[in-house]
């Protein structure tokens, strides 16, 4: 794996007792893809390579050992390729061989993102690097999903050499495993010395994009080993269902203006919002009073809003479930929000005006004194006992 304008020597070495350089030619094949040409014939470099002014060879006979290496200077990215170093003999029969495999590292030239719904074109969502690490925000419109839809998203980048990594981020969330990679390999340039590179591309056709999805940035990563990364990011857009979130109140009865909240998020925006209070779908929208009910919404910014529906008087009856249903234009959503009764300390009752009270307490020393009728009855009981107490005293006085 070499670098631009880096130098570099091929090394062949080789043993036989017998061995004549004009029966015995030693040669240098350099092969792209499917195309082979040869470097050299003996000591001549063959064209396109002697134009260049970079190849040499050279021969150093040490018998019974022979090397035999070719020096490449200033390379360049068109000296990517397979090096074979072929000893032939009679009837140019190959008797040995050994092959180099140089790889020059070459960047990505642009990355753009795309999918099925967006509506940038490609040279909005392109961003290009010079090696170095490139992050760029690809398009301001983003790349827009609808939730339980799936999309397709690509990730393409034109460019790099040897075959460039390409990795798919939302967030900190890798989610790479649900594309498939394809490399594509191009050759540019004449025969010998031709500039290969790759166009890559990551795709998936079933992305399902979630509603947490929504203004996260998704990164396509594309780094070719030994450079810098090259990272485009773009903003996700995620259409989807309203979501609502409730909070169960407690109350106690007859406590008064008690109040059930929800919050709900959508995109798109909500085209209806309202309770229902009854087992018999009775609606409550706001700006309605119905039985005593009605509801406020509050705008709490960033698409958020709050939802509460109010009740006047807390009976018996109202503890019990209530439902908030919420509808946008790509789906209804429903959440279940329970009211639940509390009770108080045994010590507190409530007065005919509904407020509370504390009982009265006896001295010191006695329980509580007991009310109403049974309180009468146990007082009567008690003075016949009294009495008859004091009645078995006098006569044991006696």
């Amino acid at each position: 794996m070499m670098n631009v304008r880096e130098s570099l020597v091929l090394e062949c070495e080789f043993s036989t007792e017998y061995f004549y350089l004009f029966d015995n030619p030693v040669l240098w094949m350099k092969t792209q893809q499917d195309e082979a040409t040869y470097v050299n014939l003996m000591s001549n470099i063959n064209q396109p390579f002697a134009d260049t002014g970079r190849f040499e060879v050279s021969f150093t006979p040490l018998p019974p050992r022979y090397r035999l290496e070719l020096v490449i200077v200033d390379l360049s990215l068109e000296d990517s390729g397979n090096y074979t170093c072929e000893v032939r003999g009679r009837e140019s029969t190959i008797l040995g061989q050994v092959t180099h495999q140089i790889y020059v590292r070459a960047p990505v030239e642009k990355v753009y993102i795309a999918n099925s719904n967006s509506t940038a074109t490609p040279s909005e969502l392109m961003t290009t690097t010079d090696g170095d690490t490139a992050q760029t925000m690809a398009s301001k419109r983003g790349l827009t999903f609808i939730e339980g839809r799936p999309g397709m998203l690509r990730c393409t980048s034109e460019g790099g050499y040897p075959a460039p990594d390409m990795l798919i981020y939302i967030g900190k969330h890798d989610i790479t495993t649900n594309f498939s990679l394809v490399h594509r390999a191009r050759m540019t340039g004449q025969k010998g010395l031709r500039v290969m590179s790759y166009t890559t591309e990551r795709v998936s056709t079933r992305l399902l994009a979630r509603p947490d999805f929504d203004g996260r940035k998704l990164q396509c990563i594309v780094t070719v080993p030994g450079l810098s990364a090259n990272i485009t990011t773009v903003k996700l857009k995620v259409k989807y269902t309203p979501v609502i979130r409730c909070y169960s109140t407690k109350a106690y009865l007859r406590d008064k203006s008690v109040a059930l909240r929800c919050e709900v998020k959508a995109k798109p925006g909500l085209t209806s919002l309202y309770w229902v209070i009854d087992d018999k779908g009775t609606k409550v929208s706001e700006g309605q009073v119905i039985d005593e009910y009605w509801t406020l919404v509050v705008d709490k910014g960033n698409g958020l809003l709050e939802t509460q529906l109010f009740l006047r008087y807390a009976k018996a009856s109202s503890f019990r479930t209530y439902t908030v249903v919420a509808r946008n234009g790509i789906g209804v959503a429903k959440n279940d929000v329970e009211l639940v009764r509390g009770y108080r300390a045994p010590h507190q009752i409530y007065g005919d005006n509904g407020q509370n009270t504390r009982e009265r307490r006896p001295s010191r020393g006695y329980s509580k004194w007991p009310s109403g009728g049974a309180a009468t009855r146990q007082l009567d009981l008690l003075t016949c006992l009294g009495a008859s107490v004091l009645l078995l005293a006098c006569v044991a006085w006696r």
